[in-house]
């Protein structure tokens, strides 16, 4: 189970995607693990993350992670400062999963880690 409102959370990251020109997959997101099992996932960010983009995880499961990782994926778990779309605070957060993808970055992408 979600820890935020994964309508909201897949929403904001809609109106990011509109406004920062990132890609976003927030429908029929899903890893199937090595067993054939299929994971369900809030978003796929493509670009960010790792080679593949960052998956967005529901909760935290170590068995998904390591099935993201191993697919060539990034992965995280987001709080529910993500419902609503803040720009400071996506931007933020894209910097720091870094840019991943060929081509240029997008223009306000600085790839400024927080800490």
């Amino acid at each position: 189970m979600a820890l935020y409102d994964v309508k909201a959370v897949q929403e904001s990251w809609r109106e990011a995607s509109e406004d920062l020109g990132v890609r976003v997959v927030a429908e029929n997101c899903a890893l199937v693990d090595a067993d054939g099992r299929r994971h369900e996932l809030i978003l796929l960010i493509p670009d960010f993350g790792n080679k593949r983009g960052m998956a967005v995880l529901p909760s935290w499961d170590e068995t998904l992670a390591a099935t993201a990782t191993d697919q060539g994926y990034g992965y995280t778990v987001l709080s529910r400062s993500y419902e609503k779309y803040d720009r400071a605070l996506f931007e933020a957060t894209l910097n720091d999963w870094q840019w991943t993808a060929e081509g240029d970055p997008p223009p306000w992408y600085t790839g400024q880690p927080w800490s």
